[in-house]
């Protein structure tokens, strides 16, 4: 598994969000999740989920697709380990 842990997932987004334009759509949220900037585990774990699930067969990020797969999957079992 790639991404074993919640450092480098956020490292992850912070990645991608240094390569963004600041006026772009999603620019806050990435940003957002390239902070470890949460007040459980869980909630920044779910809503990185469902935040993925819903850019990942946007165009714009049509690069990032399989690691956005990766990503998903790697919550999930983070998920199963804090709940």
């Amino acid at each position: 598994m790639k991404y074993m842990d919640m450092v480098t997932i956020k490292n992850e987004m912070k990645e991608i969000v240094e390569l963004m334009d600041f006026e772009d759509l999603y620019y806050d949220d990435f940003k957002w999740f390239s902070e470890i900037n949460y007040t459980t585990t869980t909630e920044y774990l779910g809503e990185l989920k469902i935040f993925i699930k819903k850019i990942q067969y946007n165009n714009k990020f049509k690069k990032y697709q399989k690691k956005f797969r990766i990503m998903c999957k790697s919550i999930d079992k983070l998920l199963n380990i804090y709940m």
